[in-house]
């Protein structure tokens, strides 16, 4: 962050086009808007600056900083009959001033009656006229070359009617911004509770035991053929299957084969 107290300023106005150095003031903004370049306030002049011609430019030291302005002064000759010019004190802008004929012969004329012209307003930024004035020609109404810049669709600023920032009105339409929202519904669903009853029936033990005797005869009529199945398997890797590999003879494979079927007759 700089910091100061008191500033020197040259303001240089070299390569302009004013026609008359001798008549040049220098002008403060009371209330300069730096991010919209803009005066919210009024143009006040500076007293004590001076004019330094020989280079061109105003010097004066400043403790705050703002926008200023040079702008062309009245003088006589500039073509406006103003600031209190008459026809006997700028009869170049004010025109020469009316004879004051007698009734008779040459008598004495009249005195004069001041200048015929009515005082013009100078031009200024001010005036709702599109004009030049301080040596520069506006580029509208009061704005652009010697005022300040006229609304555009580039200057960063919403103006001139605009629905947004350069954008909108008599500029390009404003970008669409699109929006998605997200919405989650959330459904809760009452759960429905089921009974179930059983109904137990008690029959006589008799009749359980007998029912339960016949059912397990049953199962043993359908689970010995099978329990006789695997006993043979088995027999046949753990015996069979050794002895072959054992005994190249066919007398003795004979011999243990008729032996395996007198121990399963058995």
């Amino acid at each position: 962050e700089f910091n100061y107290s008191s500033a020197s300023l040259a303001l240089s106005y070299r390569g302009t086009n004013y026609k008359n150095k001798n008549y040049l003031g220098l002008y403060k903004c009371s209330l300069w808007n730096f991010s919209a370049r803009r005066c919210e306030g009024s143009w006040q002049k500076v007293s004590n600056a001076v004019n330094d011609q020989s280079y061109e430019r105003f010097l004066l030291n400043v403790s705050s900083f703002s926008a200023f302005a040079i702008k062309q002064e009245a003088y006589c000759g500039d073509g406006s009959c103003n600031n209190g010019e008459t026809c006997r004190s700028c009869p170049q802008d004010c025109g020469p001033c009316p004879s004051g004929g007698g009734g008779g012969g040459g008598g004495k004329g009249g005195g004069s009656r001041g200048g015929g012209y009515v005082a013009q307003p100078s031009a200024s930024c001010y005036d709702g006229i599109q004009n030049c004035h301080h040596g520069l020609c506006e580029e509208g109404i009061d704005c652009g070359g010697p005022c300040e810049p006229c609304p555009s669709c580039h200057d960063g600023i919403q103006n001139q009617g605009e629905t947004g920032v350069d954008c909108g009105g008599p500029c390009p339409p404003c970008p669409i911004t699109t929006t998605t929202t997200l919405v989650t519904t959330t459904t809760t669903t009452s759960s429905t509770t089921s009974s179930t009853s059983s109904v137990t029936t008690t029959l006589p033990k008799e009749t359980v035991t007998s029912t339960t005797m016949l059912e397990r005869r049953e199962e043993l009529r359908w689970f010995l053929p099978l329990i006789l199945t695997l006993i043979a398997m088995i027999i046949v890797v753990t015996v069979i299957l050794p002895l072959i590999r054992g005994r190249s003879s066919s007398k003795e494979i004979s011999d243990d084969l008729k032996r395996l079927e007198e121990e399963v007759e058995k």
